[in-house]
């Protein structure tokens, strides 16, 4: 039974522990941009970056439609240089919008 007790007031003790956390530790409010040279630097504009976002996610919806019917009407031994170059335009697009969805 104290065995009990002890593991109970152990509980508690890391409980109420880790719910008062120190001033400043975890609990940091966002710090703005910094450039290279130690200036702080504009935050972006929201709305015209999920606009780009929107802009580039549209872009690449019609490449791909139009890069399938291509390779449906082609012939299934050869790839035009167009398709190629298609196929790197949406890779670049890919690209583009996973690194701007990142923060």
């Amino acid at each position: 039974m104290k065995s009990l007790s002890v593991s109970a007031g152990m509980c508690f003790f890391c409980i109420h522990a880790a719910a008062q956390t120190p001033p400043g530790i975890g609990h940091e409010s966002p710090r703005p941009p910094v450039a290279a040279d130690g200036t702080k630097t504009a935050v972006p504009n929201l709305q015209a970056r999920q606009q780009q976002l929107l802009d580039d996610v549209r872009d690449l919806l019609v490449q791909v439609e139009i890069l399938q019917a291509e390779l449906r009407a082609g012939s299934a031994a050869t790839v035009s240089a167009q398709s190629v170059k298609r196929s790197q335009k949406i890779e670049d697009l890919s690209k583009r919008i996973h690194r701007n969805l990142k923060p």
